[in-house]
């Protein structure tokens, strides 16, 4: 808590409780873990196996010109978990990484100015978002990269949020993908703009894809690629 970690080569902060774990209970509150593990090509920050934690009102940037972390801040198998509010996650490769965070919820998150991706998602079930940014990603090549991907991910909601663009013309190319055998995903009350494509698009092995009342209106529902 209130911790402030800045320039190493590795990662700034590794929690692992991969033996003897998984943990519980834990709490990562108002730190700031700043430009570090782009010299050796790592996540600027990383917790493994921590369930039933919380993570609120934590800062993970970069530099701004690089080089960049490969993630701001990667997450795996933390289940149960509360990621929220005011997390915050600047100018790294891809902001932020979710994998096997089964049972979460993400609440007023900030995910923005990547290289590539904003943030993703990977198999995970049961978890939901409300009212979170994800804004002015794809720094690397406009109109390349999504703002958010979903992969095999199920029974999921994404809900009161907001993707654009600031700072600069730099526009991602879907505001949300979600691919690779996702199923029963609501996406509803969300406002996108600066995309290039889609708002929300998913491939041909997803089903059972919901949007609802989000802006602007007017794109296909049926939103298959390719």
């Amino acid at each position: 808590e209130d911790c402030q970690i800045a320039h190493f080569p590795g990662r700034g902060i590794y929690a692992n409780f991969l033996i003897g774990g998984p943990a519980s209970g834990m709490d990562f509150i108002r730190n700031l873990v700043l430009e570090c593990g782009a010299t050796l090509g790592v996540p600027n920050a990383e917790f493994r196996y921590c369930n039933d934690s919380r993570w609120e009102g934590n800062q993970y940037g970069g530099k701004v010109g690089g080089p960049y972390a490969t993630i701001g801040a990667y997450h795996f198998s933390c289940q149960a978990s509360d990621f929220g509010p005011s997390n915050y996650h600047w100018e790294h490769t891809v902001c932020a990484k979710y994998e096997n965070c089964d049972y979460s919820r993400f609440t007023a998150q900030r995910w923005e100015e990547a290289q590539t991706n904003g943030v993703q998602f990977l198999n995970m079930i049961k978890w939901n978002m409300t009212g979170c940014h994800v804004h002015t990603n794809s720094k690397a090549s406009s109109g390349t990269h999504d703002g958010m991907i979903l992969t095999t991910c199920a029974l999921a909601t994404i809900s009161g949020g907001n993707q654009f663009y600031s700072f600069s013309a730099t526009n991602v190319r879907d505001s949300i993908q979600i691919v690779n055998d996702c199923s029963s995903i609501i996406v509803a009350d969300n406002v996108y703009s600066g995309f290039t494509r889609r708002p929300v698009t998913w491939d041909r092995t997803t089903f059972a894809i919901q949007l609802q009342g989000n802006l602007p209106t007017g794109y296909a529902i049926n939103q298959i690629f390719p």
